[in-house]
């Protein structure tokens, strides 16, 4: 009976990933650090297969220049277990956002990245594999 009612409710799973830093720029001047990764999951109230996955990232940058906007892109890798198969798979999804720049600042922020799960893949047991972060444009 417990095992049912832990199908049933979202999964959460925290993973700490290693901070990883990515540097842009002339002089790699405005860099990104991964702070944190949670990922959360629901399934199927059915099916028991996994139907969406958020992936949130707690991010840092930090710059030397001037206050700006800035485009900031997170890439995210999720492995999963295929049931019918019984073998790993991964897919990638890409999320953007603009944030405001500010040099010098500890501000940390964070962007949701979600996945969709069509029945038909029938994916359980979701991790994340990686998570890289960067900024792709800047606007002073």
């Amino acid at each position: 009976m417990i095992k049912s009612i832990l199908l049933i409710l979202p999964l959460l799973s925290i993973t700490p990933l290693a901070a990883e830093t990515t540097c842009a720029g002339d002089d790699n001047q405005t860099c990104v650090v991964v702070k944190n990764t949670t990922l959360q999951c629901d399934t199927s109230s059915s099916t028991q297969y996994l139907t969406s996955c958020i992936a949130n990232i707690v991010y840092q940058p930090s710059t030397d220049l001037i206050a700006g906007n800035a485009a900031v892109g997170c890439e995210v890798e999720l492995n999963y277990l295929k049931s019918v198969m019984g073998i790993r798979d991964s897919v990638r999804q890409r999320d953007s956002q603009t944030i405001e720049l500010a040099a010098n600042s500890s501000d940390t922020f964070e962007m949701p990245v979600t996945f969709n799960f069509a029945t038909q893949t029938e994916a359980n047991n979701a991790e994340i594999k990686s998570v890289k972060c960067r900024v792709d444009a800047i606007q002073p």
